[in-house]
């Protein structure tokens, strides 16, 4: 049951638990009734389903100076994240700021310097593709370091993957 209850660390990461204690089971097991069989288990809530995240870039680059040296023009940093499951549930955007040391989740997005789409974090469909733009005024306040965006996905049965892009921003 660990292993399924999603769990996130502060800075976006999914956690897998994994609790080791002596247990005594005083139950009585739920009576079926005679000549009945054990009910199957639903397919969304077997383990059969891994749901799997990709970004492309995985890596990406933002200048400062060359950015203020072109005038400020306009500038757009795309990532795609596409999202896999027979039995998807919902994702979830953060970004990690290692220069503030902080982590924000941008789901929804930043406006109007992060647009995110779609927006929410619905996963309606086996495969979705999440498109993160990173827009130059955004990108331009920036402080110098590497930021991550990291997408988890979830599935109906409570198991998750992730993908990260890493931002480097230069001087």
């Amino acid at each position: 049951m660990l292993v399924t209850d999603f769990t996130q660390s502060f800075t976006g990461f999914p956690l897998t638990m994994t609790e080791v204690h002596q247990t005594y089971d005083n139950s009585s097991p739920a009576p079926i009734p005679s000549g009945g069989s054990i009910p199957a288990t639903p397919p969304q809530l077997q383990e059969s389903d891994q749901p799997k995240v990709t970004v492309v870039p995985p890596t990406l680059l933002f200048s400062l100076s060359a950015f203020s040296s072109s005038g400020g023009e306009p500038v757009t940093l795309p990532m795609e994240f596409v999202l896999e499951s027979q039995y998807p549930n919902r994702w979830l955007l953060t970004m990690l700021n290692v220069p503030a040391r902080s982590s924000t989740e941008i789901t929804n997005g930043l406006p109007p310097a992060i647009v995110v789409a779609p927006p929410g974090g619905g996963w309606p469909d086996a495969a979705l593709s999440v498109t993160v733009s990173l827009q130059g005024v955004y990108l331009a306040t920036l402080a110098q370091g590497k930021y991550y965006f990291v997408l988890t996905a979830l599935n109906v049965r409570g198991k998750s993957s992730y993908a990260q892009a890493t931002l480097t921003v230069t001087a």
